[in-house]
């Protein structure tokens, strides 16, 4: 490759990467400005107007501001940004599946399977990390979504609706949708693992870092292979769904009376701890089929591990030392680097 073919695919590259960045960094001006901001301002204005404010109704106007309000103000940005000039559209997403019902079950069973692995392991550096460091790098509710309670009617619904409803669906969009697409060009590799990446960073949080990027990567690839939304969205809303029943099961057991009398303690929680051990031991058995699967897959089916190179002739460390070398993917990443060092404090 000559020198100005070289700079021509480096500019290229970087185009694509400030492209997939830039909705991700509006989302993140628009996070703090409206819910760091404006958002307390509302509930001041509320509480001194006399209008009674619950923490149910803070959740809820939290994830309406994002999932309603911040989400398509973002996918806009993309599309004015670039998208259009790239022929990136939502309405492309939502082909029917090229694989069948039962390929697609499999890998999301294998995907589940993937992810609970990739979250059971990834808590023991970051336990490593917190007992050596003193910081807070895993949270109470480890590795899953969701950190609100649960055990009541309202905090059902506050939690459901965004989480097992918004969620999967826009950040579906976005994330697949736009910025898997527009990084394809790169390789449909390249753009699994930035994409996925991508996605763990946007969540703000060491301790879902790993988990979200690795749930990212494996609803690329169910988009990628099946050339539709709809799977990913999917395995999205399972993942969701397992983290609302662990957390509304364990919202019911008293840890604390747990941990000053064992024998009695257990005996008092014994309904619930019964439940949560059953829904585990179904999530376990999931895993063990998916774990099954996936070797099998390995063995037999090793077509579904290839992926096309991509638009540019160059080494994949290149590639990845210039993607992250554009200047609107580094501002983006250490801003969301920043609140993540700053949730540890």
């Amino acid at each position: 490759m000559s020198e100005n073919q070289s700079k021509y695919s480096s500019k290229k590259i970087r185009a694509i990467s400030n492209t997939s960045s830039f909705p991700v960094l509006v989302h993140y001006v628009l996070y703090i400005g409206l819910l760091e901001f404006v958002r307390p301002q509302i509930l001041s204005l509320m509480k001194k107007s006399g209008i009674i404010t619950t923490e149910n109704f803070d959740l809820f106007l939290q994830y309406f501001t994002i999932y309603l309000i911040i989400f398509p103000v973002t996918m806009l940005v993309f599309y004015i940004t670039r998208g259009r000039n790239n022929k990136i559209k939502l309405k492309q997403c939502f082909h029917k599946p090229e694989k069948s019902i039962r390929w697609i079950t499999k890998w999301i069973m294998i995907a589940f399977a993937v992810i609970m692995i990739v979250s059971a392991v990834s808590v023991i550096p970051l336990n490593i990390l917190k007992q050596v460091t003193g910081l807070n790098f895993i949270s109470s509710d480890d590795v899953f979504f969701g950190s609100s309670p649960v055990a009541t009617v309202p905090n059902y619904v506050v939690n459901i609706v965004p989480s097992i409803i918004f969620a999967p669906i826009i950040e579906e969009l976005l994330f697949r949708g736009l910025i898997f697409n527009n990084n394809q060009k790169l390789g449909e590799l390249f753009a699994v693992v930035t994409s996925g990446v991508l996605f763990g960073i946007w969540h703000q949080q060491f301790s879902h870092a790993i988990f979200a990027s690795t749930v990212g990567m494996l609803c690329c690839y169910l988009y990628l292979k099946t050339k539709s939304i709809f799977p990913s969205m999917i395995l999205h809303f399972i993942i969701n769904v397992r983290a609302l029943i662990i957390k509304s099961f364990t919202s019911n057991i008293d840890f604390n009376s747990i941990k000053s009398n064992p024998i009695e303690g257990v005996m008092d929680n014994l309904f619930p701890i019964l439940l949560f051990l059953c829904v585990c031991l179904v999530f376990g058995i999931i895993t063990i089929i998916g774990l099954v699967f996936f070797i099998m897959e390995i063995s037999h089916h090793k077509e579904s591990f290839r992926f096309s190179k991509g638009e540019f002739e160059i080494s994949t460390v290149k590639k990845t030392l210039v993607y992250f070398s554009a200047p609107i993917t580094i501002i983006t990443y250490l801003c969301y680097l920043y609140s993540m060092i700053t949730l540890l404090f």
